[in-house]
């Protein structure tokens, strides 16, 4: 998607607004001459021709505070939430996630978050089931090289969730329990023969162990991760909103930057633009939102709505952690480090033999999640704040070209 740039929109919408109200002709050469009636005509134009730009930009402010992600299989239910975070360049993201209602084999489905970086590409880190084993998973798009040091797992190009998806991507294994809480984690690590390294990696709580999925390699263009990044859910071979039902909590979203370490300031729901209605978010507060999805469940939250407008002190949804810890994003901190000492090789044929008996090539029609947001800072609070702050603004400039123009 190209951007559009704000000077040619203040162009078109002047052009247009102020030649479909003429004026009578007025003698430039003679600014004296112009009556009473001129006077109040060109005011007019004066005002369509900034306060229409204006108010289109409020509008573009709040597409901008909406950033679009695009689901992957667009035939099933699913849910989209968008994590909005004050501070760009953060160097590691997480959230925990708590699996309440699921089959446990025999379904492609999948949960997790997705990040992006500072040059507008996207990954992301999951746990779900690729038909009969129960996986975590994790990729990125365009990435150059990827590998993985866990037996069960594997790493190819290409983002198997797409039909046609340039990147790499790695699977393993992954043995999780309904009930029990876990954090999905992606950070930084050293650079590597001129690359970015990161890692994905999922943390068990209650057995107080992490596990690397992978490590992906990226160019150096990417840098860190940007202030947008989303959790969703995703039948990724369903083609029927007919699908069996399931439930998640997230909670605890973190990311670590040096310039602060910080949870999201604003999380909106928007559902991903599904066809399907069968699928709900809930915000139980302090960060922490339950997602339902599958045949039967009913909406009761709207798209486009704000679960929060300002950083929440975090709750933990596991019960061994104190009520606002964050001990969570500590212990992902120290993965973080140690993990750059993991050497990491896997056999092209082995990797080709995992990542084919997991099912989740999506059948159906597919829509690519690399669009990249209108690039146009928002306006923080009030959706509407942005459409009242245009209008006080076009309105104090036509004030101001009606009093030079009475001098």
């Amino acid at each position: 998607m190209q951007r559009v740039k704000i000077s040619e929109i203040f162009a078109w919408v002047a052009v247009v607004s102020t030649v479909n109200y003429p004026c009578p002709t007025i003698n430039r050469h003679l600014p004296c001459s112009v009556n009473f009636d001129e006077r109040i005509c060109l005011n007019k134009r004066a005002t369509i021709a900034l306060v229409v730009p204006l108010l289109l930009v409020g509008v573009l402010l709040q597409v901008g505070a909406h950033p679009a992600y695009a689901h992957f299989n667009t035939l099933a239910p699913d849910t989209d939430v968008q994590l909005l975070w004050p501070l760009n360049d953060s160097y590691s993201m997480s959230v925990d996630l708590k699996v309440i209602r699921t089959p446990e084999s025999d379904a492609s489905i999948f949960w997790g978050i997705q990040f992006t970086f500072m040059n507008g590409e996207k990954g992301f880190v999951a746990l779900g089931i690729g038909g009969m084993p129960k996986v975590a998973t994790m990729g990125v798009f365009d990435a150059t090289n990827a590998t993985t040091s866990n037996p069960t797992g594997g790493c190819t190009p290409g983002i198997s969730f797409l039909k046609s998806g340039n990147g790499y991507q790695c699977f393993i294994i992954f043995d999780w329990n309904r009930g029990s809480n876990y954090q999905l984690q992606f950070s930084r690590l050293a650079d590597s023969g001129g690359n970015e390294q990161w890692q994905g990696s999922i943390y068990d709580y209650s057995a107080n162990s992490s596990t690397t999925i992978g490590d992906i390699l990226v160019s150096p263009a990417y840098d860190q991760l940007s202030t947008n990044s989303s959790t969703w859910d995703e039948y990724s071979t369903a083609a029927t909103c007919d699908t069996t039902p399931t439930s998640v909590i997230f909670s605890h979203p973190y990311a670590l930057n040096a310039g602060g370490n910080h949870a999201p300031t604003k999380a909106e729901t928007t559902y991903g633009g599904n066809v399907c209605q069968d699928s709900n978010v809930q915000y139980l507060g302090g960060g922490a939102y339950q997602a339902d999805a599958g045949n039967n469940v009913t909406r009761t939250t709207a798209p486009q709505t704000w679960m929060w407008t300002q950083e929440p002190q975090l709750v933990s949804e596991n019960p061994s952690s104190s009520s606002t810890s964050t001990t969570s994003a500590t212990s992902s901190s120290d993965l973080g480090s140690t993990a750059s000492s993991i050497t990491a090789s896997n056999s092209a044929s082995s990797s080709s033999s995992i990542a084919a008996s997991i099912q989740v090539q999506a059948s159906t029609t597919v829509i690519s999640s690399d669009s990249t947001p209108l690039a146009v800072p928002a306006i923080p609070g009030f959706p509407w704040e942005s459409i009242i702050a245009g209008l006080i603004i076009g309105l104090t400039a036509l004030a101001m070209a009606r009093r030079r123009m009475d001098n």
